[in-house]
């Protein structure tokens, strides 16, 4: 492990001119189209060859071999937290390396089935306050296992027909300026690598965190962002809003903007499924479950809704169906929970902690 050199970006990241910043984000991009590029033969997780035990399944990398001929690099099992968590990686799950898609779309979904087979009780949601969402009794195991089954039957459906779409790609779970070493305005390091991935393309097309603005109307048309006409005679107070407001614009309209300028294959993976109706089924499928019987169930509920517009070709008609009253019944719980979840995260916001504490 190297000391990275360098000091962190968020120090110095909000008193930098609207030039520096751009100019930044266009580094950060640029290193993102790096990871792309680079041709992976399957998903999972990257190694060195030598420090995983002999019985672990792993695909060579090609090209990454020593002075002696010998592979240095490896791709294994998964290393994302969800597949050791409460103990999922006692399960005999399939933990990768995946060399397609539906395997490892599949392989989630089975986990969490065997999970819930040996673990899964009765119980209350992980935060007290969705317990109105059921009426203050104990979720059911049994209804998320019935998700996960239709999960299973729709999955394969999903993969993307452009071989492209489902390259595997390396990406950096989150590029923020608390994990950007810089120095004399050249990115220097790297931090917190350790929940690194490869997942297919399709996956792993989204804006981060820190970059994005979803929800606003001017961001999610790719607006260029203006101040209001009548910012100069505005309070300070009303000035601090609109300028923070512009501030979050601006980073989304940049981050766009070099994507579509400098790494084509993100941008097209962006608009090829602009609403990442795939890649939120996968998420909530792989979800461990805590009480919540209501976001798998509703997702799947979306993906029929929208099924000639997810489904591969010829995949025919969507082999799950709901009626309008269980349509209505998960669609309803859903945006109240959503409610609730927005409600939350204003507070935690405020407080200045994840929901975790």
């Amino acid at each position: 492990m190297e000391r990275a050199q360098g000091t962190l970006l968020q120090k110095s990241w909000y008193s930098m001119t609207v030039e520096e910043r751009l100019q930044m984000v266009e580094k950060i991009v640029l290193l993102e189209k790096k990871m792309f590029d680079i041709s992976l033969p399957a998903c999972g997780a990257i190694y060195f060859k030598d420090s995983l035990p002999p019985e672990t399944t792993v695909i060579g990398i090609p090209g990454s071999t020593d002075d002696k001929g010998v592979s240095k690099f490896c791709i294994g099992p998964s290393n994302q937290h969800l597949w050791w968590y409460a103990k999922r990686d006692k399960l005999g799950a399939d933990m990768g390396p995946w060399r397609n898609t539906t395997r490892l779309l599949q392989a989630v979904g089975k986990r969490e089935i065997k999970w819930l087979q040996k673990y899964g009780q009765p119980r209350f949601p992980q935060i007290p306050i969705y317990k109105a969402l059921y009426q203050h009794k104990k979720s059911d195991p049994a209804v998320q296992i019935k998700a996960l089954n239709e999960y299973l039957m729709i999955s394969p459906h999903i993969v993307p027909d452009d071989p492209g779409f489902n390259r595997p790609t390396l990406r950096h779970p989150d590029l923020s300026p608390s994990n950007i070493f810089i120095s004399k305005g050249e990115i220097t390091g790297l931090i917190d690598w350790e929940n690194t991935t490869i997942l297919p393309l399709f996956m792993q097309a989204w804006i981060p965190g820190h970059f994005q603005n979803f929800g606003d109307e001017e961001s999610e048309n790719f607006r260029q962002p203006k101040l209001p006409a009548n910012f100069r005679s505005l309070s300070p107070e009303e000035k601090e809003v609109e300028e923070e407001l512009y501030r979050k614009r601006q980073l989304h309209f940049f981050y766009l903007g070099a994507t579509s300028n400098t790494n084509r294959r993100h941008h097209d993976a962006l608009f090829f499924d602009p609403e990442a109706r795939r890649a939120k089924l996968y998420q909530k499928a792989r979800a461990p479950w805590e009480g919540d019987n209501i976001s798998l169930k509703a997702q799947l509920i979306r993906t029929v809704q929208h099924w000639y517009s997810i489904c591969s070709n010829g995949a025919g008609p969507c082999p799950v169906s709901y009626s309008k009253d269980e349509t209505k019944q998960y669609l309803e719980l859903a945006a109240e929970k959503k409610g609730l979840d927005d409600s939350l995260q204003v507070l935690y916001d405020l407080i200045g902690i994840q929901w975790d504490g």
